[in-house]
């Protein structure tokens, strides 16, 4: 009996110490603090998007999914960090994490919602539950496969985006319930009647600039009052007199990261 259980925890020492070397192979291998290109492919689909490693050496990082606006839809794999890359980079140095940037093809969108212009020439935008779109299906299989690296912590998952991205980001809520630790939403808009769906993360973080002409700041005023009655603890910030820029101001917040790595799901 002393025999076999000596050999069974041998045997998890050594698979434990294998895993942490195959980890630390991979990073070793990887280049940091970096924006690195990589594409991810599912049933003959691409999805173009940006990883960044960061320089101190962990055994798991918090993984950050950052979801950009429709101006930077393409396929050259740069577009996307006009916003936020620069922002991500710095601070990841104080809060080690492992950062990606997807970028959607311009002939698609991120979530579910059919845009319009009323006889006043005011954006109107009606979200739904329908069949996610292409691009949103990738990103969420790239998120899954990114979650099972050995280096990654599950319970640390985090997502955020800026307009269409802050769309995407309230639609992940609800098609991945309960997944992320953490959620930031920036001038976005959500399906209202998910809202309970999407307040199974516990920390959320939604920022809008109340003289957005783009994405009206209601979309957001009222998905918050909605995900307020299941999940009181989300945090709200309106940034007076800004406009559709907002995530200029979300840039400057001081604790935002501090607040972000305190998420966990555990």
């Amino acid at each position: 009996m002393f025999r076999f259980k000596y050999i069974l925890i041998f045997s998890i020492v050594v698979s434990f110490m294998s895993s942490c070397s195959t980890t630390n192979q991979f990073l070793t291998s990887e280049t940091k603090n970096a924006y690195l290109k990589k594409e991810y492919y599912s049933v003959n689909k691409k999805l173009p998007y940006r990883i960044i490693y960061p320089e101190k050496g962990k055994k798991k990082y918090p993984l950050l999914i950052f979801m950009h606006g429709a101006g930077e839809r393409g396929d050259d794999n740069e577009k996307q960090l006009i916003h936020g890359s620069k922002w991500v980079q710095e601070n990841i140095k104080k809060y080690p994490m492992v950062a990606v940037f997807p970028q959607c093809p311009t002939d698609d969108f991120w979530s579910n919602v059919n845009r319009m212009t009323d006889s006043e020439g005011r954006n109107i935008m009606l979200f739904n539950e329908n069949k996610p779109k292409n691009s949103m299906m990738l990103a969420l299989g790239l998120i899954d496969s990114l979650s099972n690296l050995p280096f990654v912590d599950k319970d640390r998952i985090y997502i955020m985006g800026l307009s269409m991205g802050g769309m995407a980001t309230f639609e992940m809520l609800w098609r991945r319930p309960g997944m992320f630790a953490a959620a930031a939403p920036i001038c976005g808009g959500g399906f209202m009647q998910k809202a309970k769906d999407m307040a199974m993360t516990k920390d959320i973080w939604v920022f809008h600039g109340d003289a957005d002409p783009i994405v009206s700041v209601d979309l957001s005023r009222d998905l918050v009052k909605e995900i307020k009655k299941h999940n009181p603890t989300i945090k709200y910030t309106e940034y007076k007199g800004v406009g559709h820029d907002s995530w200029d101001k979300v840039f400057m917040e001081p604790d935002f990261f501090k607040w972000l790595s305190k998420s966990k799901l555990k």
